[in-house]
């Protein structure tokens, strides 16, 4: 008896059609929406666009509805990536940016984790170039 081998797929496409064809087109659907759309609320934070992202999370455009109404970034660990190590990186770093007072440097305002767990921070919002726009730009 030979084991018939699976041909690899051709492309992502290929792998999600035939991912899509093997299971619950209502649950691709979903998985796709958690891996690829950004979320359209975190606590009381209405999202609006991404503006950015890093090695470990993307970083968002909205406004704080509760309490205070202001504009917000928040940054959010992607979805897979919330692993122990990538969590403590994430919290260190949000923990030295609430440290620091400069006025070049956005403010934390608040930290917590979203509807599935995966944490986040929100901070003042600075509209303009993302800084690595601008360092390549006076380099």
């Amino acid at each position: 008896m030979s084991a018939q081998r699976e041909e690899p797929a051709e492309s992502v496409n290929d792998a999600t059609e035939a991912a899509t064809k093997q299971y619950d087109a209502a649950v691709v659907a979903r998985a796709r929406a958690v891996l690829y759309e950004p979320p359209e609320v975190i606590g009381p934070y209405r999202i609006f666009e991404r503006i950015g992202g890093g090695g470990m999370g993307d970083v968002y455009r909205a406004e704080q509805r509760e309490g205070v109404r202001r504009p917000v970034a928040i940054k959010l660990i992607r979805p897979g990536f919330d692993t122990r190590q990538v969590v403590t990186r994430f919290e260190a770093e949000r923990q030295s940016l609430a440290m620091m007072h400069h006025p070049h440097i956005a403010q934390v305002y608040a930290a917590g984790n979203d509807e599935t767990g995966r944490p986040y921070f929100v901070m003042e919002y600075v509209p303009g170039n993302p800084v690595t726009q601008f360092a390549d730009e006076t380099s």
